[in-house]
């Protein structure tokens, strides 16, 4: 149950900075479903605890690549504007060994 409430993910704010944190197993991905209106800008950003490489994919809901920031840290920043109000996919993927607690924020 715990592993399965962990992985479980919902939306998040909609127009407001909103901040959530999670655990990710080395070697796993997770996918957070947010909302973001046309025609604003949209930022996202993950932060870590520095225990491995964290890597974010944002895309739309027909699987476009919107972003990515797949540096060598746990901390990586996506900034774009949406043409129209609808949900975008961000992936978190850990690829280190570590379990990283890290925070997402989005605006």
């Amino acid at each position: 149950a715990d592993i399965a409430a962990s992985r479980a993910r919902g939306v998040l704010g909609h127009g407001q900075i909103t901040e959530a944190t999670s655990e990710l197993p080395g070697l796993q991905a997770e996918t957070w479903k947010l909302p973001f209106n046309g025609m604003s800008p949209a930022e996202l950003a993950i932060a870590g605890n520095g225990a491995s490489n964290l890597d974010l994919v944002v895309t739309d809901e027909w699987g476009n690549v919107v972003c990515v920031e797949a540096g060598p840290e746990d901390r990586a920043y996506c900034a774009f504007t949406p043409e129209y109000n609808g949900f975008f996919l961000a992936s978190v993927t850990n690829r280190g060994e570590a379990t990283n607690r890290y925070r997402l924020m989005t605006n």
